[in-house]
């Protein structure tokens, strides 16, 4: 019977290849941990990328456009083609940018509000309705986030330029969640050449005159 048995307890006492094993589960569990680590800093990376092309769009349209002249029809997708470029390395097939342009017609009460939202690459327009009049009102309105439109002691001209980028998050992240995050960044800001005499308009463009009073 002794002998029966001698072939499993020689197995249990056998400790050959017991290193390898252990090295195993162990690097296991450090290249999980070397991944994340990886991707967490990418993601912050992203979002930092993120937050320099809000910026930068929204002062390329500060400036692109002098007092009394409208931004010509293609302006706004070149510069939607310079965020693609500054999100590089990064993918933009998910990247969305958004702006809107709010100006004061009579303080307190109506504005004019125009529109353009481009999407992926290619930064294809698409129907400006993402940010919407409502919300871009409640944002720029002294009651909103903003606060650069006031609801008393405006002027006509008054400007504020809303940008926001989106992106779907192209990393490993989608891999392990039901859906991919999206990151978000918004920068409002003023046009330049505001003066009660010229609006921030651009070529083929028609401003809708909306109420918003703050």
């Amino acid at each position: 019977m002794a002998r029966t048995f001698l072939p499993v307890r020689s197995f249990l006492l056998d400790r050959k290849a017991v290193a390898s094993v252990e090295f195993a589960l162990i690097m296991s569990f450090f290249l999980l941990v070397f991944i994340g680590t990886f991707e967490i800093l990418t993601l912050l990376r992203t979002d930092q990328k993120m937050n320099i092309v809000a910026a930068t769009v929204a002062q390329a349209y500060v400036v692109e456009s002098p007092n009394g002249y409208a931004l010509s029809a293609s302006t706004p997708q070149d510069i939607c083609y310079g965020a693609v470029q500054g999100l590089a390395p990064y993918g933009a097939g998910g990247l969305t940018v958004d702006v809107a342009s709010v100006t004061s017609v009579t303080p307190g009460s109506t504005v004019s509000y125009w529109e353009q939202d481009f999407r992926g690459n290619s930064c294809t327009a698409v129907t400006p309705a993402v940010i919407g009049s409502t919300a871009a009102c409640n944002l720029v309105t002294g009651n909103g986030q903003g606060g650069m439109l006031p609801s008393s002691g405006g002027a006509v001209g008054d400007n504020a330029i809303i940008v926001k980028v989106t992106l779907t998050y192209p990393g490993l992240v989608g891999l392990w969640l039901t859906t991919s995050p999206t990151l978000t960044q918004q920068v409002m800001t003023r046009w330049a050449y505001a003066s009660t005499s010229a609006a921030l308009t651009v070529t083929g463009v028609t401003p809708q005159t909306i109420t918003c009073s703050g």
